[in-house]
């Protein structure tokens, strides 16, 4: 295993060219990536908990928040393509199209969008946004190459961090909820912005570029093991399924109760009035 002095060396170093041979501490499954993860987590609840007590701050703080990180996914991009071996610019995989890079394109609707536009918004922060920021700290793939003490280890890290505590915020000072759902379309607000982004992830995943953006074509490991002969548009097809399906699951409660609720009230009313005609 290599020493921290290591870590430190190498901080801005590519994955083309750190060794393979040893464990690099910090990366998946090693003891000073759980540490480091519990601090993360730490921090965004922690600072979750305390700007939700200032409504008035809430915004604010998570357009700067959010600013920072578009400035710092333009930097990561720059560097993952020309701090490599290639030294070039991977159509294939560079551009941010990935689930959790919805968080960027979805925010400015919470600054400057309408009713609909933000509750689009609000439903991705609260239901794919959710999954993609507990799914990074329990499988963590950038870390399979990376330790959490480098430069690509504290972008995932702290990306994901910011979109928990993003989460967290909203709930915690109700600019968004689960309730109160009683019409069927609002099951899918929350799908809209991945959908969205899948119009130009599906434009390239389909060109003479072949990517996998959003996983759209089941190229992603851990996908493609399990569904080995699946046709690329049928799995497609099952991908955007889920991401209609899975975020509609959040308000489905609601919707049903007040669904129930409904149908009681209308009973009810029957009731009496067959009452009263008798």
């Amino acid at each position: 295993m290599t020493d921290f002095s290591y870590l430190i060396k190498n901080f801005f170093v590519h994955k083309d060219f750190l060794v393979s041979d040893k464990i690099i501490p910090g990366t998946f499954g090693t003891p000073l990536l759980f540490i480091f993860e519990s601090i993360v987590i730490f921090l965004a609840v922690g600072s979750a908990l305390y700007i939700s007590k200032r409504k008035d701050k809430v915004k604010p703080v998570l357009f700067y928040v959010w600013a920072v990180f578009c400035v710092w996914e333009v930097v990561i991009v720059l560097w993952d393509s020309f701090a490599s071996l290639d030294k070039s610019f991977d159509f294939a995989t560079n551009l941010s199209l990935y689930p959790c890079s919805i968080y960027l394109y979805a925010m400015p609707l919470v600054f400057r969008g309408g009713k609909k536009a933000q509750k689009m918004a609000y439903g991705y922060i609260s239901t794919l946004g959710l999954l993609g920021a507990v799914t990074a700290f329990i499988y963590p793939a950038r870390l399979i190459d990376y330790s959490c003490i480098s430069f690509a280890g504290f972008h995932t890290l702290f990306y994901h961090g910011t979109m928990l505590f993003t989460f967290l915020s909203v709930m915690l000072s109700h600019m968004h909820s689960y309730r109160g759902i009683s019409r069927w379309q609002d099951l899918f607000y929350a799908s809209v912005p991945g959908l969205l982004l899948s119009i130009p992830a599906n434009i390239i995943n389909y060109s003479h570029i072949n990517s996998d953006y959003m996983y759209f074509t089941g190229q992603f490991t851990l996908i493609s093991q399990r569904f080995p002969n699946i046709s690329k548009p049928k799995f497609t097809l099952i991908i955007y399924a889920l991401y209609i399906i899975i975020p509609s699951l959040f308000y489905l409660p609601s919707y049903l109760c007040n669904l129930l609720s409904h149908f009681k009230i209308r009973y009810e009313e029957k009731k009496i009035l067959a009452e009263n005609i008798i």
